[in-house]
C-alpha cells in the first residue's frame, strides 16, 4: 500500500465533515474534504472527508470514540453545556459550578428539569379507566405548571446572582420534561450531544443509601457524554484550579483519546497529573506506566506527569484515601468503559465506586 495515497474515510453533511476534519487535525491527521456532487460548487449535503492511507487506523478510533464525537456534533453550532436540576439545594450548587464550567470551555447552559407524573395501572373498566385518564390530564397540567413556575423561580436566582457578579454572563437556556430523571437526561444528551453534564452528588456520609436509584449513577454508567460530577459541599469560582489531577488510566488506545479530550475541555491549562492504573497489578505494569507517561511528557508540554501504583489491593481503598489527601488532589478524571448490564451489576466500575467514596469532583469520560 502505498502511505500517501488519500482514501475516504466517511461521507457526512457539510457541518459535520468540517468538525470531523478539525478534530483529526488536533490528532496530526491530515485530511481534505471534497463534494459528492462535483458539479455544484456549493457546499453539497454530501462531502466526503479523505485521509491518508497510513492515518485510517487511528482515524477510525477517531471516529469511533464517543468523547470527539461529541466535539464534532458540537462544532456547526454553539456547544451546550447541560445541568440537570431537581431545584433543590444540591442542584442548585451544581448550577453554580456549571456556569463557571461553562465559562471556562465556552458553552451555553441548558437547564433541565424532568417531572414524573404518577404511575397509572391500565387494567381497569372502562368507566374506571374514563375517570382515571381525566385524573391523570389534570395531574400532568399541575405537575408541569409547577415545574415551570420553579424554573422560573430558579432563573431569576440565577440572573440575579449573576447582576451581582457572583456568577459569569453565560447565556442559558431551560427545559421541562415529563418522564423518568435518568432516562431523560441519557436521551437529551443522545439528542443533542452536550459538551458536558454537570450533576451534584450527595456528601460522603450519605452516598452508601443512595446507591440504588441513584439518577447520578445511572447517568455516569450509561451516558457517552462526558459527565462532570459536582459533591454536596464543593464549591467553585474564578479562583478555582483545578491543577492536581489523579487520572486512572485503562492502559489501552482509549487512555490516549480520553488524555487529549480532557486537555482540551481545560483550554491549555498547567496541572499536575498523576497516572494512577485502574485495572489489576501485573509484572509489566511499572514499565507499561512509564511508557505512558513518557508519552503523555512529550505530548503535552505544558503539563507534569507523574505515575503512582497502588500494589496492596485489600486495602486499595484506604491507600488511595491516603495519597488523594496528602497531594492535596483536587479533580478525578475516569475514562469510564462501556460494560453489559450484568458487568454493571457484580462488577462495578471504577467511576462508580468513586462516586460514593470521595467528596471531590470527578470528570467521567466515555470510552
Amino acid at each position: 500500500m502505498s502511505s500517501d495515497k488519500f482514501i475516504t474515510l466517511a461521507i457526512h453533511t457539510y457541518d459535520y465533515a468540517v468538525g470531523l476534519r478539525r478534530i483529526l487535525s488536533e490528532h496530526g491527521v491530515e485530511s481534505e474534504l471534497e463534494n459528492v456532487d462535483m458539479a455544484d460548487p456549493k457546499p453539497a449535503s454530501g462531502v466526503r472527508v479523505r485521509i491518508l492511507e497510513a492515518d485510517l487506523p487511528l482515524a477510525l478510533k477517531l471516529v469511533e470514540s464517543p468523547v470527539e464525537n461529541s466535539l464534532i456534533f458540537n462544532s456547526g453550532g454553539h456547544p451546550k453545556l447541560l445541568i440537570p436540576t431537581d431545584f433543590s439545594p444540591l442542584s442548585l450548587q451544581a448550577c453554580r459550578v456549571g456556569f463557571f464550567l461553562a465559562e471556562l470551555i465556552g458553552c451555553e447552559v441548558m437547564l433541565l428539569h424532568v417531572y414524573a407524573t404518577p404511575y397509572f395501572d391500565d387494567s381497569l373498566g372502562s368507566t374506571d379507566s374514563f375517570v382515571t385518564e381525566s385524573v391523570d390530564n389534570e395531574v400532568h397540567k399541575t405537575l408541569e405548571a409547577g415545574s415551570r413556575q420553579q424554573m422560573r423561580r430558579l432563573e431569576k436566582q440565577l440572573r440575579s446572582e449573576i447582576l451581582e457578579g457572583k456568577l459569569p454572563a453565560v447565556r442559558f437556556f431551560s427545559t421541562c420534561v415529563e418522564g423518568l430523571p435518568e432516562d431523560a437526561i441519557l436521551e437529551y444528551a443522545r439528542e443533542n450531544s452536550p459538551q458536558l453534564i454537570v450533576m451534584g452528588t450527595r456528601g460522603a456520609d450519605r452516598k452508601a443509601t443512595d446507591l440504588v436509584g441513584s439518577v447520578t449513577a445511572e447517568v455516569v454508567d450509561s451516558c457517552r457524554v462526558p459527565v462532570f460530577t459536582v459533591p454536596e459541599h464543593y464549591s467553585f469560582d474564578k479562583a478555582t484550579k483545578l491543577e492536581k489531577i489523579v487520572f486512572f488510566c485503562n492502559l489501552d488506545h482509549q487512555d490516549l483519546l480520553a488524555m487529549d479530550a480532557f486537555l482540551r475541555l481545560s483550554l491549555d491549562k498547567e496541572m499536575e497529573i498523576t497516572l494512577i492504573p485502574a485495572g489489576d497489578a501485573s509484572s509489566r505494569l511499572r514499565s507499561r506506566m512509564d511508557e505512558l507517561r513518557r508519552y503523555f511528557s512529550g505530548r503535552y508540554t505544558m503539563q507534569t506527569f507523574h505515575t503512582h501504583i497502588i500494589d496492596d489491593d485489600k486495602d486499595y481503598r484506604s491507600l488511595f484515601e491516603r495519597y488523594v489527601t496528602e497531594k492535596g488532589v483536587e479533580m478525578l478524571v475516569v475514562p469510564n468503559k462501556k460494560k453489559n448490564i450484568f458487568s454493571r451489576l457484580f462488577n462495578p466500575g471504577i467511576a462508580h465506586k468513586i462516586l460514593f467514596e470521595k467528596d471531590i469532583p470527578m470528570l467521567v469520560l466515555p470510552v
